[in-house]
């Protein structure tokens, strides 16, 4: 699944002249699905885009979630997030859900966000030609996909596998992780930590 994500202070999608979904402040998100996404991608998805902070505190710093500034969200389903434009001058949408099952899994999403505890949650329609509107607050956008993070968990969990084997450590023996989140970031030490990338790499680990 790839979401893109924009912070907005208002957004909306018309259908034939009528408005079928509108928020004020809050997070306007674009969602493309592969046939292999599960209950679990969105899951994931959906905790990133409701607990990301991206919204100012008192200070000017943005360390602010949805759920924290108490915030609305528009989900508009997007095909062409998954176009193909690497070769010719026409992008293919292959790699993207079949229509049948990324309408289920767009269903399934909604369903989920509207079961959050969020202000408001309003939607587009799938397989419409919709008209998007917004003001991007910012700019503040952010591009989500759950793929890498799935390699990134791969890529933790075959690192503890391989410490595991080469320790020789048995069952009921204990494994203590440490990890420099900053680093795994991009930043130096100890300059950007992050409990939500620490949560990540546990969970590959576990």
């Amino acid at each position: 699944m790839r979401a893109v994500l924009q912070r907005v202070t208002e957004a909306s999608v018309t259908i034939d002249g009528q408005k079928v979904g509108e928020i004020g402040k809050g997070i306007m998100v674009l969602f493309g699905m592969l046939g292999t996404d599960t209950d679990k991608t969105i899951d994931y998805m959906l905790d990133k885009v409701i607990n990301l902070r991206i919204f100012e505190d008192e200070n000017g710093k943005m360390n602010l979630s949805l759920l924290d500034i108490e915030g609305e969200l528009l989900i508009v389903p997007n095909f062409t997030l998954y176009g193909d434009a690497r070769k010719g001058r026409r992008p293919g949408y292959s790699s993207g859900a079949a229509p049948e099952i990324a309408s289920e899994l767009f269903d399934k999403l909604c369903a989920k966000a509207e079961a959050l505890g969020i202000k408001k949650v309003q939607h587009g329609i799938f397989q419409t030609d919709m008209k998007v509107a917004l003001v991007n607050d910012g700019p503040v956008t952010l591009l989500l996909d759950s793929e890498k993070a799935r390699a990134e968990s791969e890529q933790a969990y075959n690192a503890a596998a391989e410490i595991i084997e080469t320790a020789g450590l048995k069952k009921g023996q204990i494994l203590v992780v440490g990890c420099s989140t900053s680093e795994i970031l991009g930043a130096k030490i100890g300059t950007d930590s992050s409990p939500d990338t620490a949560k990540e790499v546990f969970d590959g680990i576990y």
